[in-house]
């Protein structure tokens, strides 16, 4: 067989948006309607149609995913004094919300077989402040919820998940977001649908709506212009960038299932070589964000940070998995679980691979090529 040839001198990226005639037409719709800020018929069409997609009553749009979970955590009433239970592998927006909030996280390990959070390490990482848990539901697989959600019923405790990468994942046949009291959403550039910035926080609860689009917008009552209930954030999104969201929720089944067809090809590519962890089993549909590669540093021919090195001379734009929280100053002294040991090892050897729309087949194809030539010491 010929060697493949890169199919592009151009990097390839690790994400890029899929963006087409409607996001233009539906955002040239709000510019020339003049609402252009946090007002605007878009706005509340994002909303209802999130909520819609989710199963859920209420959408509360965002200017991005990190407000969206510190609005979430304000809305529940953590904050001082409280403890949050965080898993240890997670991108570090989730912590910084809950210090964010006034609370502390906990750091939590994550299970031996999948990199998501170990409901044991949850249990033990308990205390008297504990108050809540926020589940990642990372990369784009479901956390298992049964005995998380059996663990938050007995200790009372409140749950947030944290969807970043996951709109569009399913738990036991429901889409994740509304299986805690809130769900938080990201619409960043790389996410499963963009509005640039922007995120979106889910719930079935309309008290907690209230509560979450009051804090919002400055803490305001949205009956009594000017009048100031409470403390609050401007955390509103524009009109502009619901705009372009409702385009692309508009296109989510085709988005959906062109990255699933780039998965398939990727486990294909790379399934069966030596060294790589790939097609990990999850309790759901995925929504296949980035594709996840973790290496057996016994059997690669190469460790993480190699592979990375090969793989962005050959125009590949990888990236290591996310660092485990503990191991980075912010976080080095936070109260912890006492093993950290499955979150560290799957951090230190995780590599994510490009995965959007507009990725070729014959870039796929490029790219298992360069991993497993790397992986048998032949990269050059």
């Amino acid at each position: 067989m010929a060697p493949i040839s890169a199919p592009t001198r151009e990097t390839i990226p690790i994400s890029r948006p899929s963006l087409g005639d409607k996001e233009e037409q539906y955002v040239l719709e709000a510019l020339r309607s003049s609402w252009v800020s946090s007002t605007g018929a878009f706005l509340s069409r994002f909303e209802k149609g999130m909520a819609d997609f989710l199963g859920l009553r209420f959408g509360v749009a965002t200017s991005n995913g990190t407000t969206a979970l510190h609005l979430a955590l304000a809305a529940l009433g953590v904050g001082p004094g409280d403890e949050v239970l965080v898993p240890n592998l997670t991108f570090a927006a989730t912590a910084n919300a809950v210090i964010m909030a006034g609370a502390k996280p906990v750091l939590v390990d994550s299970l031996g077989d999948h990199w998501n959070l170990d409901p044991a390490s949850a249990a033990q990482a308990l205390s008297a402040r504990t108050k809540a848990i926020i589940v990642v539901h990372l990369l784009g697989h479901a956390c298992d919820m049964g005995p998380i959600l059996d663990l938050c019923r007995q200790r009372s405790l409140l749950v947030v998940e944290d969807c970043a990468e996951a709109l569009g994942c399913t738990w036991a046949g429901r889409k994740v977001g509304g299986l805690g009291q809130i769900g938080t959403f990201s619409f960043y550039a790389n996410k499963v649908i963009t509005t640039g910035e922007g995120g979106l926080c889910a719930t079935d609860d309309p008290e907690l709506e209230h509560r979450l689009r009051v804090f919002r917008a400055h803490g305001m009552s949205p009956d009594r212009p000017y009048w100031h209930e409470q403390v609050g954030f401007n955390y509103r999104m524009t009109n502009l960038s619901a705009a372009m969201g409702l385009a692309q929720l508009e296109r989510m089944p085709a988005l959906l299932a062109r990255r699933r067809r780039l998965r398939e090809l990727y486990d294909q590519g790379l399934r069966g070589l030596k060294g790589a962890l790939v097609s990990f089993p999850a309790p759901g549909d995925t929504i296949d964000w980035l594709y996840p590669l973790f290496l057996d540093p016994a059997e690669a021919g190469v460790d993480r940070d190699q592979l990375l090195a090969i793989l962005r001379r050959d125009g590949v734009d990888a990236r290591p998995m996310f660092h485990p929280l503990h191991m980075m100053p912010p976080f080095v002294d936070m109260p912890r679980a006492p093993s950290m040991e499955n979150s560290t090892r799957w951090g230190l050897t995780g590599v994510l691979l490009p995965l959007y729309p507009e990725l070729s087949e014959e870039q796929v194809a490029y790219i298992t090529a360069r991993v497993a030539a790397a992986l048998a010491g032949s990269a050059g």
